[in-house]
């Protein structure tokens, strides 16, 4: 079977979700690494002359750099162009798919000529509303494919054997590998935290007893434990990796009871009906991520 394509607007969506997130992300990393390697620097002592310790100096320029980079992200606002382009680019995938096996609101008892002005109206809405793209793309320039229209052409088993096999099997293997994933990651993140609170219980302790026979204790290093564990929260929480595995969990088993009831349209209708019931299942999950991450 032909591979989906997909409307223009959605190339467009999904390229500018992709550099939000991908300049977000990157952005919060040099941030908390900045944070990271002031704290350390704020630890040593190494004097210059006229009572100045570079150490202090560079952990200054560290934080500095820190602010401004948070200044400059929140002025270009890159997660906001995730969210929105995220939740525009799945919206206008439902869309395409709806048009493209003939699910309401566009089922194939309308005609060509209908189910084309009722998808070019929803986009206009829908793009006004969002106003997603930040980036510039090559896209095909097509908001109805030549493989929507191509699909919706074919016959009631052929769409469904075709929605089935590149709309729900495809996404619900996408929710398992990234349930398993978010799983791991949220493991792992978990016990990088609980290794900088230990090692910051021992910094305490020792800096509290003052063991002389230790000479790396003279060093402080409950402020970069501190620190460390800050940055390995704040982390956890950018990704937010528990709550997606269990969300991406939940949209999998959904997804399954899905596929069994797929085989039970017998008509157009009943069919539409299906596609518009499956699709809103889908479309909830991606409404609760922006939620969630609002």
């Amino acid at each position: 079977m032909e591979q989906p394509e997909y409307p223009d607007a959605f190339v467009m969506a999904d390229a500018s979700s992709a550099w939000g997130q991908r300049t977000h992300l990157r952005q919060t990393k040099l941030q908390m690494a900045l944070l990271v390697a002031g704290a350390i620097a704020g630890t040593l002592s190494f004097p210059v002359g006229n009572g100045l310790e570079l150490p202090g100096i560079v952990a200054t320029v560290l934080f500095v750099l820190a602010l401004f980079l948070n200044a400059h992200r929140a002025s270009t606002s890159p997660v906001t162009a995730w969210y929105q382009g995220r939740a525009a680019a799945e919206s206008i995938k439902t869309m395409a798919w709806r048009y493209a096996v003939g699910g309401e609101p566009f089922s194939t008892s309308l005609s060509q000529r209908e189910a084309d002005d009722i998808f070019s109206e929803r986009l206009v809405e829908l793009l006004g509303a969002t106003q997603p793209v930040k980036v510039s793309v090559e896209g095909s320039g097509e908001q109805i494919t030549g493989w929507m229209r191509t699909t919706r052409a074919l016959d009631l088993e052929a769409r469904r054997a075709l929605y089935d096999a590149y709309r729900l099997l495809d996404q619900q293997r996408w929710y398992s590998h990234k349930a398993a994933d978010a799983a791991a990651k949220a493991s792992r993140w978990n016990t990088a935290l609980l290794g900088t609170e230990l090692l910051g219980v021992v910094a305490g302790a020792m800096k509290a007893f003052s063991w002389p026979d230790l000479v790396w204790t003279t060093t402080d290093f409950v402020g970069v434990a501190a620190t460390l564990a800050a940055v390995f929260a704040t982390w956890t929480q950018t990704k937010q990796f528990g709550q997606l595995a269990a969300a991406y969990s939940l949209a999998y088993q959904e997804l399954s009871t899905i596929r069994i009831r797929a085989q039970h349209p017998s008509d157009e209708q009943a069919w539409a009906n299906f596609v518009d019931s499956a699709e809103g299942a889908i479309s909830r999950e991606h409404s609760m991520w922006v939620s969630n991450r609002r």
